[in-house]
C-alpha cells in the first residue's frame, strides 16, 4: 500500500517514491520519514525544505546516521541503491563516517596545511620565511600531503640546491619548514583515538640518506676597517629610498644594540622610557620580553625619532603613519654602494664580535643579546640587570662608533649620522 503525503501520519513508514519525497513539506522541526522497504533508510526534510536521504544502523552497538545525498540529485533509487551497500558494510562494524572523514584528512592539500600552519601564531618574519620558502613547492600546493613521498623530498632538496639563485642553505630551510608544516598537520588532523595522519614524515628521508647540505655558519660581520664605509651609506646613501630615514635610523639601532633587524623593526613607543633609560621588546623570538639600556647614542636617535615620526605607534614610522617591515631594500642598496655583503645577521654579529674585542663577560653578553643560559648551574644563579647591563653595552656603543669615524678615541662626543639634530647633553 502506497500512501498519499497528505495521509503520511507521524512515525510512519512508507516506500519513498519520487511524488512521495516532492510532497513531504517542512515543519517547525526537522524530522525524517521512514521507508518501509528498507529498514534504516529515509529521507530527512529540513525546516528549510532542504531534503536529505539518510541511513541509520548501529555499528559496533552504537547508533549512527549517514547522510547519502540530498534529493532530487540523487533519485530515491539511486540512494535506496547506496543504502542497500551500507547495510553490509556498518553491519561489518565499518563506519561510513569515519572512512568519509578519513578520505577527508587524507585528501588534505598541501596549502590548507601551511595555511593553519601560519594561523598558530608566528611572528611576521617567521611568517615571510615560511611563505618565500613554500615558493619553491609551489606546483604541490593542490596535492594531498599523504602523497608527497620521501622521493619527492629528495628530488626537490637536489633541485633547490642546484638552482643557481638558490643555495644549500635555502634548501635546507625550505625543507625544515616542510617537515614542521606536516608534522603540525599530522598531528592537527589525527583521528579521533589519536591516530597521526602520516605514518611518518617523508622529510625524514633527507636525515636517514644523510642527504642535508653541510654549510657553514656564516661567521660575516663588518670589520673595523669597512665600519666607516657602511656607517656613510647607511647614514648618507640611502636618499630617494622610501623610509629612507626609518631604514638609516633602524639599522644604526641595531648594529649599536646588537637586536635583530625585525625586532628593532617593530619596537613601539610604549617600549621606550627615555627617563629610565630602558627599551624593551616585547615577545622576542625566544618568547620572552627583551630589555636594554638606552645608551647615549641610541638615545639621539630615538629623540629624533619622536620629531620624525610624531605621535604614531612605532618608532622606525614616517610623520605620516607608514613605516618598512623589513629592511632588505636597504641592505641592498647598502651593498650597491660599498660592495659590502652584510646581511641582517651580521649586524648582530658585528655587535658580538666588538663585544668579545673588549672582554665582555660573556653571560653579561648572553644578557645582551637575550639568549637563553641553557643548563649551565652558575648562569641559572646569575641576574643581570637592565642598569649591569649599561656600562659595558655603552663601551660597546663607542667602540663601534669610533670604527665607523664618528667618535673619535678617548672623546665621548660624537656627530650625529647627517641631517639628524641631536639635544644638549645625554
Amino acid at each position: 500500500m502506497c500512501l498519499t503525503p497528505g495521509e503520511i501520519m507521524k512515525g510512519s513508514t512508507v516506500r519513498l517514491t519520487k511524488s512521495v519525497v516532492e510532497g513531504l513539506e517542512s515543519k517547525d522541526k526537522q524530522y525524517t520519514q521512514r521507508d518501509s522497504s528498507l529498514t534504516g533508510f529515509g529521507v530527512r526534510v529540513g525546516t528549510s525544505g532542504v531534503k536529505a536521504f539518510v541511513y541509520e544502523n548501529r555499528v559496533n552497538g552504537r547508533y549512527k546516521r549517514v547522510t547519502i545525498g540530498r534529493f532530487p540529485e540523487l533519485t530515491v533509487e539511486q540512494a535506496r541503491k547506496i543504502a542497500s551497500k551500507l547495510v553490509g558494510e556498518m553491519v561489518q562494524g565499518i563506519d561510513p563516517n569515519a572512512e568519509k572523514q578519513q578520505a577527508k584528512r587524507r585528501g588534505l592539500p598541501l596549502q590548507q596545511a601551511v595555511d593553519e600552519y601560519l594561523e598558530r601564531g608566528l611572528k611576521e618574519d617567521t611568517k615571510r620565511d615560511v611563505i618565500r620558502a613554500m615558493k619553491h613547492l609551489g606546483d604541490w600546493m593542490k596535492k594531498p600531503i599523504t602523497e608527497i613521498t620521501p622521493a619527492m623530498v629528495i628530488q626537490r632538496h637536489k633541485k633547490i640546491s642546484a638552482a643557481a639563485q638558490s643555495s644549500g642553505a635555502r634548501a635546507n630551510l625550505v625543507m625544515r619548514y616542510l617537515r614542521a608544516i606536516l608534522n603540525f598537520a599530522s598531528k592537527r588532523h589525527a583521528t579521533a583515538e589519536g591516530i597521526p595522519l602520516l605514518a611518518a614524515n617523508p622529510v625524514q628521508r633527507l636525515s636517514a640518506e644523510k642527504a642535508w647540505n653541510r654549510v657553514k655558519r656564516r661567521r660575516t660581520f663588518i670589520h673595523p676597517h669597512e665600519m666607516q664605509q657602511w656607517y656613510k651609506a647607511v647614514t648618507e646613501g640611502l636618499v630617494g629610498m622610501k623610509f629612507e630615514l626609518e631604514y638609516r635610523d633602524c639599522l644604526l639601532l641595531s648594529m649599536l644594540t646588537g637586536v635583530r633587524p625585525g625586532e628593532a623593526i617593530s619596537l613601539r613607543w610604549s617600549g621606550v622610557d627615555l627617563a629610565a633609560g630602558v627599551l624593551t621588546f616585547p615577545d622576542t623570538k625566544n618568547h620572552s620580553d627583551h630589555r636594554l639600556p638606552i645608551t647615549r647614542f641610541v638615545r639621539e636617535i630615538l629623540i629624533g625619532r619622536q620629531a620624525l615620526s610624531g605621535a604614531h605607534e612605532f618608532v622606525f614610522c614616517s610623520h605620516e603613519g607608514k613605516r618598512p617591515k623589513v629592511v632588505r631594500g636597504a641592505m641592498n642598496r647598502v651593498e650597491e654602494l660599498t660592495g659590502l655583503h652584510v646581511m641582517p645577521t651580521d649586524l648582530r654579529r658585528t655587535f658580538i664580535t666588538a663585544a668579545e674585542r673588549l672582554d665582555i663577560g660573556p653571560y653579561t653578553l648572553k644578557a645582551m643579546l637575550n639568549h637563553a643560559i641553557g643548563d649551565d648551574v652558575t648562569a641559572g644563579y646569575l641576574v643581570i640587570t637592565v642598569d649591569r647591563m649599561r656600562e659595558p653595552m655603552q663601551r660597546i656603543e663607542d667602540a663601534l662608533l669610533r670604527d665607523a669615524g664618528v667618535l673619535p678615541s678617548n672623546v665621548l662626543q660624537f656627530v650625529p649620522p647627517a641631517g639628524q639634530s641631536i639635544g644638549k647633553g645625554v
